[in-house]
């Protein structure tokens, strides 16, 4: 890992070095503070020059049993479409289909141990349909992309974005 100055100067006097870690992960440590977008002229950015955003879809189930074949078709073909675009622009790193709450585990402690039950306690009519991770120039690109993803357009579905804070992609 290289480093990263603006992860020292945070973690100066403040005696905080796991903030310091995690810093040193993720370029952007605030929404906005991006100085390295007003001075890139062009070409192309480095990893240091780029910040990992998660794009959580947010799943009402009763939403997507209303659409009709063509807008299920429409949903399918643009998901295509944003995977295809994001890739050829280098901004693309990995997405995940996530199975509906009925066939998950949740596993906590109890205190003794941890515990193993079926599904989430929490009943919710949305849950965490899937995601995208994507590695933009700011804040306000991960923004763009995410109007891009045909979900934004379906009322009653939702997309969430999160700064990466730290990540190991398993690549060596």
């Amino acid at each position: 890992m290289g480093s990263n100055p603006r992860a020292e100067d945070a973690g100066r006097g403040a005696g905080n070095s796991r903030m310091k870690i995690l810093l040193a992960w993720c370029r952007v440590r605030r929404v906005g503070d991006d100085p390295l977008v007003s001075r890139h002229k062009g070409g192309s950015l480095t990893e240091e020059e780029t910040v990992k955003y998660l794009i959580l879809m947010q799943v009402d189930p009763a939403v997507l049993e209303q659409l009709t074949d063509e807008q299920q078709r429409q949903l399918q073909e643009g998901h295509a479409a944003f995977i295809a675009d994001t890739k050829e622009r280098g901004e693309f790193i990995a997405t995940q289909a996530l199975a509906d709450p009925s066939q998950s585990k949740v596993v906590r402690s109890s205190g003794s141990g941890p515990e193993v039950t079926d599904g989430p306690f929490v009943e919710s009519k949305e849950f965490m349909g899937g995601f995208y991770l994507i590695d933009v120039v700011d804040e306000a690109r991960a923004v763009e992309l995410a109007e891009q993803i045909p979900d934004a357009n379906i009322p009653g579905l939702a997309l969430e974005l999160r700064p990466v804070m730290f990540a190991d992609l398993g690549d060596g």
